[in-house]
């Protein structure tokens, strides 16, 4: 199925959940935000929430620097 994150179309198994989608693209698991079609993913939720297809994610990760 196909699905969009931050923007870009990306092609993902079935019943797919966040956390699964995080570890898909390589993603650390702390320092980042989740938005599911405009809405935050809380983190604990990260491994019930799941993805279908269309859904809009927005993964935005905390970067150090000044």
């Amino acid at each position: 199925m196909v699905v969009m994150v931050n923007g870009t179309p990306k092609e993902v198994a079935q019943e797919l959940s966040i956390a699964d989608l995080i570890r898909t693209l390589d993603l650390p698991t702390d320092g980042i935000a989740v938005a599911l079609n405009g809405t935050v993913v809380l983190r604990k939720e990260h491994t019930n929430t799941t993805i279908r297809e269309n859904d809009e994610i927005e993964i935005i990760r905390a970067v150090a620097g000044g």
